[in-house]
């Protein structure tokens, strides 16, 4: 029991200066392992805000006008979507499109297509980084109107 009296007292006296106050060093490196965790936090959000955009960026220009003059979903199409995905750093293994194919709609229908993609947020379980995930999806839809005659 006094061995570990011993122990709590000497910490308490290594934190502390000759006038009894909590040493400055202390608190700067106590308020630099808030920031540095503060900031890991915040790029990881920057990143899951960068692969949002990118994604409704190319359901909005890419997928929205050719399923307009296409008249639907075309495999020509899936295919160009993935590879610009792919080009912009997305991992195709979690990617999904999914929408109205191909002569299902006639000139003038609503149309829709749905990119998504499983992005896994990471953050810490414990002070030294055993890193964990959350599964959360970005979907991105869009709604365009068949442009095509279906004859």
């Amino acid at each position: 029991m006094k061995a570990k009296v011993t122990k709590y007292h000497l910490m308490k006296n290594c934190l502390k200066n000759e006038t009894g106050q909590i040493d400055s060093v202390v608190t700067f490196l106590y308020c630099f392992g808030v920031i540095v965790v503060f900031f890991c936090f915040v790029l990881a959000g920057v990143k899951y805000i960068h692969y949002s955009t990118e994604l409704n960026y190319v359901a909005d220009n890419t997928v929205k006008d050719a399923m307009q003059m296409n008249g639907g979903l075309t495999p020509e199409l899936e295919t160009f979507v993935q590879d610009e995905l792919r080009r912009k750093g997305f991992d195709l293994n979690k990617v999904r499109i999914t929408g109205t194919q191909k002569g299902e709609v006639n000139f003038g229908e609503q149309m829709e297509a749905t990119l998504r993609y499983e992005y896994s947020l990471p953050y810490p379980t414990t002070l030294l980084g055993n890193p964990n995930s959350i599964n959360t999806p970005i979907i991105a839809p869009v709604y365009p109107i068949s442009l095509e005659v279906v004859r």
